[in-house]
């Protein structure tokens, strides 16, 4: 009994014109992912800007497992609830273990809603930064 209610409590049904379709219980972050060179990162942050308003936010660093297309990658995410799907200025700041900007650059993305379970599920708005080991920033 215990399993069965598990596996329900693991799903949401959302209707669409008259047909079921089961979303997992699986959140997509409202933010923006940032792909750094290893050599060149330890910490970063991102000031993103938009409606009047902006936000400063630490990017949450991971080193993907070697079994991944990242591997040898430097990964993170900042995440931004609010994050409209529309152009926003960010500045990403790169740092060295001691603290030392390596990176500072600021431009306009472009983030996009993302519906990896379909749009019945619901969404959240995404971008993507690279960072090159020539220490360029571009959106992904």
């Amino acid at each position: 009994m215990l399993a069965v209610l598990s596996v329900a409590g693991a799903l949401i049904v959302g209707c669409d014109a008259g047909t079921e379709h089961v979303c997992p219980a699986v959140a997509t972050i409202t933010g923006i992912g940032v792909d750094i060179e290893p050599s060149l990162a330890d910490h970063a942050t991102i000031r993103a800007c938009w409606a009047d308003r902006c936000r400063e936010q630490a990017v949450q660093m991971f080193t993907p497992p070697a079994t991944t297309q990242m591997a040898g990658r430097k990964w993170g995410i900042a995440i931004l609830p609010d994050m409209p799907d529309a152009p926003i200025d960010v500045t990403l700041t790169v740092y060295t273990a001691d603290r030392q900007p390596v990176v500072h650059e600021r431009l306009t993305i472009d983030p996009v809603m993302s519906y990896p379970h379909g749009p019945e599920c619901g969404g959240a708005a995404q971008a993507g930064l690279v960072v090159t080991a020539d220490k360029r920033v571009r959106q992904r």
